[in-house]
């Protein structure tokens, strides 16, 4: 396999563990980072975390199936069953 399918791999398996926390409860991009072992970096200069997992979060958004609280905690987004 070459490197973008292993990253594509990759995005997968970290997709769905966003998922799975985010299954139990609503949370924050530092709760979900610290959840699934991957570390958020800090941006001194303007007080902010930025991670991989907050990106996964805007993919996940932009598909449907993730929504910001107002609290900035991140929830599923209720799927119907309309079968």
């Amino acid at each position: 396999m070459n490197p973008k399918q292993l990253a594509r791999i990759g995005l997968i398996y970290l997709e769905e563990a966003v998922l799975d926390v985010l299954s139990h409860e609503a949370a924050k991009p530092e709760k979900i980072s610290k959840s699934i072992g991957i570390p958020s970096l800090k941006d001194k200069r303007h007080n902010t975390r930025y991670s991989i997992v907050f990106g996964i979060l805007l993919k996940l958004k932009k598909e449907g199936r993730v929504e910001r609280c107002d609290d900035a905690r991140w929830k599923l987004i209720e799927r119907s069953n309309e079968n």
